[in-house]
């Protein structure tokens, strides 16, 4: 029976962003109403799919690991692991231990809780991404026609003229499906998130 154990993200007992993630701009070719939208909530939708990070963001995870499994890699791709702290608990504190990763980039915490520094993301995104950003921009754009909170709406102008349209109570949450940018992002997609 072998001892060598995968690498994993089920050790993380906690995450926090210690800076602002910097999305790259909108891509271009967006109708006007696309293109006034917020570039921070388009690329956070299309993050939350995915465990691939567009904005560069420096994390912080709290890890806790075990003898039998002391290697570590964050689920967030792409990404470069810059500090690690290890706990020592004859100094009840956390000591610097150098980073020195292994091909795949996972580190070893020695099997101890760790705090663990890295950059994640990229300050530009791939093609696919690009269009999938294009794809949830222009739906999001449209779902915006006719009044809020209004799900089904119709105007007669006599006998011969009307107009109508209606859309799903949750249309704003199938996003993704709908617009087309999750078929795209599907090799990125995060595990547990085919439900989306």
């Amino acid at each position: 029976m072998s001892n060598a154990f995968e690498a994993t993200n089920r050790t993380v007992i906690e995450q926090e962003e210690i800076s602002t993630a910097v999305y790259p701009d909108a891509p271009d070719g967006l109708s006007d109403a696309a293109a006034a939208l917020s570039k921070e909530i388009v690329w956070d939708r299309l993050e939350q799919f995915t465990n691939y990070k567009i904005g560069q963001r420096s994390i912080q995870f709290r890890v806790c690991s075990n003898r039998g499994q002391p290697w570590w890699i964050p689920a967030e791709r792409p990404f470069e692991i810059t500090g690690i702290l290890i706990a020592d608990t004859t100094l009840d504190d956390y000591v610097a231990t150098p980073v020195r990763p292994r091909a795949d980039g996972a580190v070893n915490l020695e099997g101890k809780a760790a705090l663990v520094t890295a950059t994640v993301g990229l300050a530009t995104a791939p093609p696919l991404f690009l269009e999938a950003y294009k794809r949830l921009a222009e739906y999001f754009a449209a779902s915006q026609i006719g009044p809020e909170g209004v799900t089904r709406y119709s105007l007669s102008v006599g006998p011969d003229i009307t107009e109508g349209y209606s859309k799903q109570a949750t249309h704003t949450a199938k996003a993704m499906v709908n617009s087309g940018a999750a078929d795209l992002l599907r090799k990125y997609r995060k595990l547990g998130a085919a439900h989306v």
